[in-house]
């Protein structure tokens, strides 16, 4: 019975551990802000497939949301810097720092289209973002089983 429960009581300690031990059993800084980019995405993508003028406050908000957490996303590294040789990595980092530029940009047009009613626009520069995002996860993401 005592090593049942010691044992339970030990589990969360192993768990966090392993966590620390192997950051790809965690989330990283830029995997979390992924994760909130990928959620803000989703329900701006949904909302512009039929776009109501009085959402549009709700659209922008949701743009903008978009474009400050791509932009704190510059400031860190993916996962797959640690694997890069070390006289490639500084070419890496500034080809991942321009994609997200380039996604910031988008952004910011949509924010406008947004801010216009230019639905159509909209619903363009939405699916440039998501190509973009494509082609920036297959270059600088690890994979993950």
């Amino acid at each position: 019975m005592k090593v049942k429960n010691t044992f339970k009581n030990m589990l969360p300690i192993l768990l966090c551990f392993l966590t620390l031990l192997h950051p790809s059993l965690g989330d990283t800084p830029l995997e979390k802000k992924m994760d909130q980019m990928k959620k803000a995405y989703k329900e701006l993508s949904k909302s512009l497939e039929n776009p109501n003028e009085k959402e549009k406050a709700k659209y922008e908000k949701l743009a903008i949301k978009l474009r400050d957490l791509m932009k704190d996303s510059e400031k860190l590294s993916p996962e797959k810097t640690n694997t890069i040789p070390a006289e490639k990595r500084a070419a890496f980092i500034a080809g991942y720092q321009q994609a997200i530029q380039q996604s910031v940009t988008t952004l910011n047009s949509l924010i406008l289209a947004i801010q216009s009613s230019q639905w159509t626009e909209a619903k363009q520069l939405i699916s440039t973002l998501k190509s973009q995002q494509k082609e920036g996860h297959k270059e600088y993401r690890s994979e993950h089983p």
